[in-house]
């Protein structure tokens, strides 16, 4: 049985669904392809849903649930408009958003998530400062998402340095691992100087996460992508980047350690829960890679 504590197991997903299902159902379109719910069901890992419980240290809390919701929808949000944006047409395996109703539905349905994952964090169990600090959080990271999102679409031969891409990936990616973090951590009362280093620290979490994801597309195993697609699409991926566009894959892979080492070493000043999170995710960018890959 896996006990990690970075994959939810179905008794938590189920309380998710529910608040998402509180917050993001529409009467109108119930059961249909445009039915909200369809689109942020409760699948996978649920990664950042589960950093939230996580942090939290509290699975009854309702507070803490309306977060991880909040979370998983900004998340599925998020796939519906990438998948727009690079023109895929699977996601899990299945079809994407746009693919089964139009481009312009799948936009009106991810800013309909992006909308329900605020009303819930305005609404939930606490107090009104602490919900208006949620909320804010959320708002910024939003921002940041999009921002990230323009960066990527903006790619081209006069940006492709790999300063350019740490900041889109930062805001693309990182920006909801700091999210998953900083809204529990609002809740738990965590001083709010820690609090600040910490959602930095799982920001970087998450641009590594970005990082391991691009090495997969160029080792050609991402599910129904061929290798070095986001490369042959002419997205912004560390291997388009200068000095990796000429050197290869062995260069980004040393580039990607030396960035995990960095991490960990800022991960030695944190909380104990933000350092056991870390050595998590350090064991989850060695169970993705192949077997010569990451040092660490």
């Amino acid at each position: 049985m896996n006990t990690s504590p970075l994959m939810l197991n179905d008794d938590l997903k189920n309380l998710v669904y529910q608040s998402i299902s509180d917050a993001a159902s529409l009467d109108t379109f119930s059961h249909t392809e445009l039915d909200p719910l369809h689109w942020c069901s409760p699948e996978g890992k649920m990664l950042r849903s589960a950093i939230v419980y996580a942090v939290a240290g509290n699975h009854t809390d309702p507070a803490v649930t309306d977060c991880a919701a909040a979370v998983h929808l900004i998340h599925s949000a998020s796939l519906i408009l990438d998948d727009i944006h690079d023109s895929d047409t699977v996601r899990h395996l299945k079809p994407s958003c746009w693919v089964i109703t139009g481009t312009n539905q799948a936009m009106n349905l991810g800013n309909f998530l992006f909308t329900s994952a605020l009303k819930l964090l305005m609404n939930t169990q606490t107090d009104a400062q602490t919900r208006l600090s949620l909320v804010s959080k959320a708002v910024e990271c939003i921002g940041h998402m999009i921002e990230g999102q323009m960066m990527d679409l903006h790619f081209s031969d006069s940006n492709r340095s790999s300063d350019y891409y740490m900041r889109c990936i930062r805001g693309k990616t990182g920006a909801l691992f700091g999210l998953s973090y900083i809204l529990p951590a609002i809740l738990m009362g965590v001083e709010p100087t820690i609090r600040k280093t910490a959602t930095e620290h799982f920001t970087d979490l998450g641009s590594a996460y970005q990082l391991s994801d691009d090495i997969i597309d160029m080792e050609g195993r991402k599910e129904t992508r061929q290798k070095n697609s986001d490369i042959l699409r002419g997205r912004c991926t560390i291997a388009s980047c200068v000095p990796f566009v000429n050197e290869g894959l062995p260069t980004v892979i040393n580039f990607m350690d030396e960035y995990l080492r960095t991490i960990n070493q800022k991960a030695l000043e944190l909380p104990v829960i933000v350092q056991e999170l870390s050595s998590e995710f350090n064991a989850m960018f060695l169970n993705r890679s192949s077997d010569r890959f990451y040092k660490l």
